[in-house]
């Protein structure tokens, strides 16, 4: 995969967005700050109503996969119903620090069903941005910035990623640190302090944008105490969970640290491996990464240098290290804390553009209108060219504005071809529920199913994620031809599929018109 796609999708969306800043212009539009508020419920209301109605599309089309979706579903339901904490369908413990997720089993003791991550995603995201509109009139008393940043977050092609692909805890962390930042703009620093120091427990990921957050503290006068609490905070989490939590609480090592392999038994390995990680920063798909975070905000967030080199930076910079391709391309919730980071930054570029101008003696009305015309043009067409779309699942916008996922305003498509393919999928995942209603599951049976469709069995038996147990013979195996999104390799499918056929144990149901495919043991198929 190459991000220089993404160059040549770029000219013919900036050309658009400078026509659009003329129409603006000739428009002659004056801001009003009483439209403010009204504006800014509405927003938030239709960002969070949508997303919502489009979650809620994507499960009953079956478009939530087993990772993430169903990992989060499975260990929510278990802590509910069986009382085993932080344990998914897997069987193991759940691979994150993430205590603040068990917050929702109440929830899921209340109604056993996975709407909740539906609206608690929904509803999260769209919550941060009031909070961030607060933030931002601290600082600009009049004026439509404070709207226009919160229309730039909300607009973010890296929103709709986030908010459309299954759902993951890190959808808490915007509202979060746009609070936190809200009461250091209210000089509350005891809060502000508390939330940053509190975010790792949404997960431990988050200890790198809680220490730049602490660095960006620690260089200003007034905050470098809290700062230094704040950065402590960080180092504590991080020692916890890889030297506490993980080791002698799960017994077992971090998952993930292979993506960051820093420490090595020996200094030339470790040497090579810190040469390595700065390597993958100094690539051609970062340009395009970093183009892709900063151009949906009109490229404020590089203007203040310390929130850029301090807390901006270090955010980014974590993701495009990781050994993790999908990491490195901020796909879905990888994104999650440059989402948050990056409209803070934007906001402290807006006040440091606004110093440079008025020292220049040039901070007039008619080019404060052309500013604005400009950056609300940018935004708009950014997020139509490269908003995620409903069935989009596994693709990064930044490889190029691709026609068929892309081209939309909330995620509602454009292309009117499109809306057929939803409907579709919608009539195939309710055929595919009635042929699944009809196998004799039990409770205790084995299930191996595609990624695709996994969600729809958890509460039916014990599912396993592809290829299945080893050495085992699962009552099930369940695939789905037309619903299949890349997350199992075809060619891995197709050798199973291979060896099923062989096997004298298994029967095979298959129907050509829907491209459904159930293996079940024969002993199973008796039960009929």
């Amino acid at each position: 995969m190459t991000l220089i796609n993404y160059f040549w999708t770029l000219p013919p969306v900036l050309i658009v967005a400078w026509l659009l800043q003329r129409l603006f212009l000739a428009m002659k539009l004056h801001w009003n700050d009483q439209w403010s508020l009204p504006l800014l419920k509405i927003l938030t209301i239709v960002v969070a109503v949508v997303y919502f109605l489009l979650g809620l599309y994507k499960y009953y089309a079956m478009q939530c996969g087993l990772w993430d979706f169903g990992i989060y579903d499975s260990m929510l339901s278990i802590a509910a119903n069986d009382g085993i904490w932080m344990r998914d369908y897997r069987g193991g413990w759940f691979d994150h620090f993430s205590p603040v997720v068990l917050l929702l089993v109440p929830f899921y003791k209340l109604y056993d069903h996975p709407v909740w991550l539906i609206a608690l995603q929904a509803a999260a995201m769209a919550a941060a941005a009031p909070l961030l509109y607060l933030t931002a009139r601290r600082y600009f008393r009049q004026g439509a910035f404070p709207f226009l940043v919160t229309v730039m977050y909300c607009l973010n092609p890296y929103y709709s990623r986030m908010a459309l692909y299954d759902f993951h805890i890190e959808c808490l962390f915007a509202p979060l640190l746009f609070a936190a930042f809200y009461c250091y703009a209210r000089n509350r620093f005891s809060w502000m302090t508390l939330l940053l120091a509190a975010a790792p427990l949404i997960k431990e990921d988050f200890v790198v944008p809680a220490a730049a957050a602490g660095l960006l503290l620690l260089s200003r006068r007034r905050t470098r105490f809290h700062g230094g609490i704040v950065f402590a905070a960080a180092l504590f989490w991080t020692f916890f969970v890889l030297k506490i939590y993980y080791p002698h609480i799960l017994g077992t090592a971090y998952w993930h640290y292979g993506r960051f392999e820093l420490f090595a038994p020996t200094f030339q390995e470790t040497a090579h491996n810190v040469l390595v990680m700065a390597g993958r920063i100094f690539t051609r798909n970062t340009l395009a990464v970093v183009l892709s975070v900063v151009l949906p905000f009109a490229l404020l967030p590089l203007i203040n240098w310390r929130a850029a080199l301090l807390f901006w930076f270090p955010t980014l910079a974590i993701q495009l290290i990781s050994g993790f391709e999908h990491q490195q391309l901020l796909m879905s919730h990888y994104s999650s804390a440059v989402l948050a980071v990056t409209p803070l930054a934007a906001l402290w570029g807006a006040r440091s553009l606004r110093i440079i101008l008025r020292r220049k003696g040039c901070y007039t009305n008619q080019l404060r209108r052309k500013i604005y015309a400009g950056m609300s043009a940018m935004v708009i067409v950014m997020h139509v060219a490269y908003c995620e779309l409903p069935l989009g699942r596994y693709y990064n916008y930044v490889t190029g504005c691709n026609p068929d996922v892309h081209g939309g305003v909330l995620s509602l498509p454009l292309n009117p071809a499109y809306w057929h393919e939803l409907l579709y999928m919608a009539d195939h995942a309710e055929t595919f529920r009635r042929a699944a209603a009809k196998l004799p599951i039990r409770p205790d049976d084995d299930i191996v199913c595609q990624n695709d469709i996994g969600e729809e069995f958890l509460r039916r038996g014990r599912v396993h994620s592809l290829p299945g147990p080893e050495g085992e013979k699962p009552e099930f195996y369940l695939f789905d031809k037309i619903n299949h999104a890349g997350h199992d390799r075809p060619e891995a499918i197709n050798a199973l599929l291979e060896t099923l056929l062989r096997d004298p144990e298994y029967q095979l149901e298959y129907n050509a018109d829907t491209g459904i495919l159930f293996f079940l043991r024969k002993d199973v198929a008796a039960r009929k």
